[in-house]
């Protein structure tokens, strides 16, 4: 057995974050909190570290759901992290694994340039 604890943000008060055990991960997919992730934009599941993650807009929107206390017995797809599309040297492009920090509208490479971040995500 394994179980998922809901995350909200900290300004998120006055609500209580659920448990719930689940022992498939069509269970966890299933679990009510976990469900109403899946809207029009929605893409897939994914799991980073121990957090399961929701997928949008083909990798451009991401959200936490929850903490797994077992990740390893998920066997939903790895994050591979989020995508952005960004205004880089005068020229747009997408950038992902290449990002370590975004703050606002600018993004942080990893070779210590700075980049704009043109859309709003994760």
């Amino acid at each position: 057995m394994n179980t998922i604890r809901q995350y909200r943000p900290a300004f998120f008060e006055g609500f209580e974050n659920e448990t719930v055990e689940f022992s498939t991960d069509e269970e966890l997919i299933n679990i009510p909190f976990v469900k109403n992730f899946s809207n029009d934009k929605f893409s897939h599941y994914a799991v980073s570290d121990n957090h399961l993650m929701a997928i949008y807009d083909d990798g451009f929107e991401w959200w936490v759901i929850g903490t797994i206390q077992c990740p390893a017995s998920v066997k939903l797809p790895k994050w591979n992290g989020g995508k952005y599309c960004a205004l880089l040297e005068g020229k747009e492009v997408v950038l992902s694994k290449e990002v370590v920090s975004s703050c606002g509208d600018v993004l942080t490479l990893r070779d210590g340039r700075k980049a704009k971040n043109l859309r709003r995500g994760g």
